[in-house]
């Protein structure tokens, strides 16, 4: 219980670092950008299902609530990367004509 609280506190740190540490080094490897963008989704994704895991932990109904919360999550990111995808083949399409 006692790493749950401690943990909940250094969320935005772990955040906010992982953040800044994928844009360094997006300007200083610019080949490995693929591979450290998917890395971290994957982590953002795992902090994100950790803080909704230990929010309903313990209450009433809990799996039906985390199965909502990280179901919408997922079901944005899919079309978050659907509507990225649309706008870069407009953008490929923009830069072909000319």
């Amino acid at each position: 219980m006692m790493i749950g609280i401690e943990m909940k506190k250094y969320l935005p740190i772990i955040s906010t670092s992982l953040l800044g540490v994928t844009l360094i080094l997006f300007v200083v490897y610019p080949t490995i950008s693929p591979i450290l963008a998917i890395l971290s989704l994957f982590i953002s994704l795992a902090l994100s299902t950790y803080t909704i895991y230990q929010s309903h932990s313990g209450t009433e109904n809990a799996r039906p609530k985390i199965l909502k919360e990280v179901s919408v999550m997922v079901l944005t990111l899919i079309i978050v990367l659907f509507l990225g995808g649309i706008a870069a083949m407009l953008a490929n399409v923009q830069v072909g004509m000319r």
